[in-house]
């Protein structure tokens, strides 16, 4: 019997997530498991479309976005923090381990233009 994962990593959505998580998010793991995935930002646009990419790829946001220490913080179900990391993504802040962009992007013009957008729209918006 071949088992279907619940969340399609190849799917535009997913690597659109994993965009936005590499760039401002973080997956945090609990003592065993993966327990939270998060994404911060000063600009409520990005995370309008973090939300929705979220629940493109298949996800669900907890609760409404918070105020953290002067960002906007939101938080997603930890199905896919866990095909994040999966799919290569490190636990914590990927920004400082710089792990590798996803191979589809070099594919595909339209995620990779999103991908470039994202990241340096993101970084603009940091401090």
């Amino acid at each position: 019997m071949t088992r279907v994962y619940p969340v399609d990593m190849r799917s535009m959505s997913f690597i659109k997530l994993k965009t936005h998580v590499l760039n401002e998010g973080k997956i945090l793991l609990g003592k065993k498991i993966v327990r939270i995935l998060g994404y911060a930002n000063q600009d409520p646009i990005l995370l309008q479309y973090f939300v929705e990419v979220v629940k493109k790829a298949g996800g669900s946001i907890k609760g409404e976005p918070r105020l953290e220490t002067h960002k906007l913080v939101v938080y997603a179900n930890p199905v896919l923090a866990r095909a994040l990391n999966a799919s290569g993504l490190p636990f914590g802040r990927k920004t400082r381990t710089n792990p590798p962009i996803d191979p589809h992007l070099k594919q595909d013009r339209e995620l990779f233009r999103y991908h470039i957008k994202s990241t340096l729209t993101e970084e603009l918006a940091s401090p």
